[in-house]
């Protein structure tokens, strides 16, 4: 789905990456082939896991790459590399979640919860709520964030959220994914323009049960339609065509109309057209 991390070097079996490559680094991780080459000492500090890691393993039990111990990481490349730049940053004193996009916030919420450095966990987590509030009403309009720059990144992070059961932010990243693609089915890939395969995984579907009872909290609380919520059916099916909104209708009708298609007039075929995580 992802390009493999740039900069990196290939001149042999494993790609390293210069820029998460310390010749003061006491340890090597691998992840998909690209190595990075790293100091111990600040996840000894910061990560649980990483410091019975480093403690408890022997030496001859371990693999070695150009004479340093080598840990091979189960993880996604750009995931690690989104790891390691951060906790690398954050060694620094430079590494800011309110400066990061989303999808490295993502990575290394994921990849902080599996390894068990919670400071940089929950700010990953407080610089998504600022891009998914936790309640649906806060969307004055409905649009794209800017730091969203392909459409795999907004699925990439729904799935984030559902795996890691963050489900106060799950509908906003879910709605997201709906008033920007629309022929997602269950088990069905589609090819970006972008060149990238998107799709919510079988298991990710399990978003439907937390995601649709918090969008019909909001479907109902729309009591006076401004004529645009009153339109907003008969534009929806040309808006979903050509992927924009103009004068969207608020978030409470867009939610509502997301929950309960009619079955006559203009909302059924445009239905028809929409992402099936809500059927």
């Amino acid at each position: 789905m992802y390009p493999p991390p740039a900069d990196c070097d290939t001149s042999s079996s494993f790609k390293r990456c210069g820029d998460l490559w310390d010749e003061y680094g006491t340890a090597v991780f691998e992840a998909e082939q690209h190595v990075y080459r790293l100091d111990s000492g600040i996840f000894v500090e910061l990560s649980r896991y990483w410091r019975n890691i480093f403690t408890q393993a022997h030496p001859d039990e371990r693999k070695w790459y150009e004479g340093w111990p080598l840990f091979n990481l189960a993880v996604p490349a750009r995931a690690a590399r989104h790891f390691f730049k951060a906790i690398q940053g954050y060694k620094k004193k430079e590494w800011k979640a309110e400066r990061e996009d989303v999808i490295a916030l993502a990575d290394v919420l994921q990849l902080s919860r599996l390894w068990q450095v919670d400071k940089l966990y929950w700010s990953c987590l407080d610089g998504l709520k600022r891009t998914f509030p936790s309640n649906l009403a806060s969307y004055e309009v409905i649009s794209m964030p800017p730091k969203f720059p392909t459409m795999a990144s907004r699925f990439h992070v729904a799935n984030v959220l559902r795996e890691e059961n963050i489900l106060d932010l799950l509908p906003g990243a879910l709605l997201l994914c709906c008033t920007s693609f629309t022929k997602l089915t269950d088990g069905c890939a589609e090819l970006t323009p972008e060149g990238e395969t998107v799709q919510l995984s079988a298991e990710n579907m399990e978003a439907v049960s937390s995601g649709r009872a918090r969008l019909k909290q909001y479907a109902d609380a729309c009591r006076e339609p401004s004529d645009r919520c009153q339109y907003f059916p008969v534009r929806c099916y040309a808006a979903l065509k050509s992927n924009a909104f103009e004068d969207p209708p608020c978030p409470y009708c867009i939610a509502s109309w997301f929950w309960s298609p009619k079955s006559e007039g203009t909302r059924n075929p445009a239905w028809n057209e929409m992402c099936s995580i809500f059927d």
